[in-house]
Parts: C-alpha cells; sequence; structure tokens
C-alpha cells in the first residue's frame, strides 16, 4: 500500500462521484491541489505507532486552506499500547485536536501474531478516537481478514471505511464485505502525480 494523505471531505453528504487523493508524504501545495477540485484532506500523523512529523507540518500547511476538511489517519503498531498511540496522534495535533481519524489495517502497521489480537487492539483503538473525533478505518477483505480476522467488526457508531484496493478500476463491482461494511461509500483505485505529490486518488462511489 503506497501512498497516503488521503484528500477527501468524509462525510455523508460530501461530493458523490468527486475524486479524492491519498499520499504519507508532507503536503507540497495545498493552493494547487485546491486548484485541481481537490475538496480536503487526509494526512497520516502514525507512521508505525510512532508520530510521523511531515503529518504535523502538512496539517499546519494546509489548514488556513482546507479547515476542518482535513482527516487524519493512523498506521499502528499493535504490539504498544493502543490508546496511547491514539493520545500521541491526537497530542500531534495541537489546536487542531478534533479532526476525524482513520486506522488503516494493512501491511503498512505493525502487527501480533494473531488476528484475534489485533482486532482486540483496533477495536480498543477505535474506542479511544471516538471519545473526541470520528472514527473509522481503511483496508481491504484480503488485508482485513489477513490482520485482524474475517469475524472482527468495526462498523457502528457513524465509523467510516474506505476500501483501499488499487487496481486501476472505478467501480466496485468486486468490493467483498468487510468488518460488517456491507458497502463502501469511498474507494481509492490508483496512483498517479499532482502539484508535486505521489498521491494514491479515489472516488465516492455514490
Amino acid at each position: 500500500m503506497k501512498a497516503f494523505l488521503i484528500i477527501t471531505l468524509l462525510s455523508a453528504t460530501a461530493f458523490c462521484g468527486s475524486d479524492f487523493v491519498m499520499l504519507r508524504e508532507k503536503v507540497k501545495d495545498p493552493k494547487c491541489l485546491k486548484k485541481n477540485k481537490v475538496v480536503g484532506l487526509m494526512i497520516r500523523l502514525l507512521n508505525k505507532g510512532i508520530v510521523d512529523e511531515s503529518g504535523k507540518e502538512s496539517i499546519e500547511a494546509a489548514y488556513d486552506m482546507f479547515g476542518y476538511d482535513i482527516i487524519t489517519f493512523l498506521e499502528p503498531n499493535a504490539t504498544k499500547d493502543p490508546k496511547e498511540q491514539v493520545r500521541a496522534a491526537k497530542g500531534a495535533m495541537g489546536k487542531y485536536g478534533l479532526l476525524g481519524m482513520l486506522v488503516m489495517v494493512g501491511s503498512n502497521g505493525t502487527w501480533k501474531a494473531t488476528p484475534e489480537e489485533n482486532c482486540s487492539f483496533l477495536q480498543t483503538m477505535l474506542k479511544e478516537i471516538e471519545t473526541t473525533s470520528t472514527a473509522g478505518v481503511i483496508s481491504d477483505k484480503e488485508q482485513w481478514d489477513k490482520f485482524v480476522g474475517e469475524k472482527c467488526l468495526a462498523k457502528g457508531n457513524g465509523k467510516m471505511m474506505i476500501w483501499y484496493k488499487i487496481d486501476g478500476v472505478r467501480d466496485v463491482k468486486e468490493f467483498k464485505p468487510f468488518g460488517g461494511f456491507g458497502q463502501t461509500l469511498f474507494k481509492a483505485y490508483k496512483e498517479d502525480k499532482l502539484c508535486d505529490n505521489v498521491l494514491d486518488f479515489g472516488y465516492r462511489t455514490f
């Protein structure tokens, strides 16, 4: 799973059919993204459970342009305390601490040996996020089943889900339910470049 600064407004009323983009590096030119009709940003704040300094810098750089249309995501370390990781990420946001957070379930995280342990870790992490923010997950069925198990549930309490499937196909015909989510509101589907960043492009599916 390559790039990540989701660029989207993750809400039930947002841009049906419109594109968003994702990357894992400091945002280079927020004004350029805005000119290219990017409506929001999702910025990585944890890299294998450690605060990502480039994510902090990206929030600072992009906030005047995007405001609360910024969402953050975490690549966790399941061998460490889940609550402490969320608190560290929230602390890194400083005065922007009310932004939403999604947890990445995939090979970029660090996981324990059994899906059952990882599922418990993920659910604790999501509950900690929900104490102040909107929570959610980014994954696909293959990655989900591998790392947290097919029986692990995440849906509920307004949680978001992004289907991460970099197959170059702009449709959801191959989507398979996971985590209690029967359909996907967003899909990330291809990698490309825009405004001097390498990005994963996606769209709202309905």
